[in-house]
């Protein structure tokens, strides 16, 4: 199946704001605030892109909607990163936060637009099954070259926006971050990791 090529009202070009990341030091698959996940495609990983025999890179974040629905982009990746357990883990696998802000701008395909019924889907895409999204992102990152990953709305908050970016968008992450907070930076739970860093990604 030929993909539709995206207009430019299905692509968002994230050039300014922070992005938002929670990830794990410790664990199955250890990273550093800029690092990709080459490993995959994981179970839990709907937009992973990863293949045999190909190189392969993905990074989960969370952007901060737009209004009228004004969502802080740290409580989305918190719902997001956290939606399996239903509990907000401070200490196993070293859980940390991190703020960047892109050196170029990005190219996403938005997948809420119409883009994603042109082209034969449905919005079951953003929160059904995951192998299923998997297949679907593959052929967008072949179909798209110029693409550097997906938005869509994050389907345990409903008015965050999710962001997935690959390989091709390495050179958009800056070598220092804006803000990295980890829990034992002042905040030995849930409510005080919390208190501790909203606010920051607005």
């Amino acid at each position: 199946m030929q993909l539709p090529s995206p207009t430019s009202t299905e692509v968002v070009v994230h050039n300014s704001g922070r992005l938002v990341r929670v990830f794990f030091r410790d664990g199955p698959h250890p990273s550093d605030w800029m690092d990709l996940r080459t490993e995959g495609p994981l179970p839990t990983g709907r937009f992973d892109h990863h293949r045999p025999g190909v190189t392969a890179g993905v990074m989960y974040l969370a952007s901060r909607s737009e209004p009228p629905m004004k969502m802080d982009a740290f409580s989305c990746a918190l719902a997001e990163t956290f939606q399996l357990q239903r509990v907000i883990d401070v200490t196993t696998r070293q859980p940390c936060v991190v703020w960047w802000t892109s050196t170029r701008p990005m190219y996403l395909l938005d997948l809420a637009s119409s883009w994603t019924s042109r082209a034969g889907g449905d919005q079951a895409l953003c929160s059904g099954d995951r192998s299923a999204a998997q297949l679907w992102t593959r052929k967008i990152h072949t179909a798209f070259p110029t693409l550097d990953g997906l938005t869509w709305p994050s389907s345990i908050v409903g008015p965050g926006r999710s962001v997935a970016i690959t390989e091709r968008a390495k050179d958009a992450i800056p070598h220092r971050p804006d803000l990295l907070r980890p829990p034992s930076a002042g905040a030995s739970s849930r409510p005080q990791w919390r208190a501790s860093c909203r606010g920051l990604s607005r």
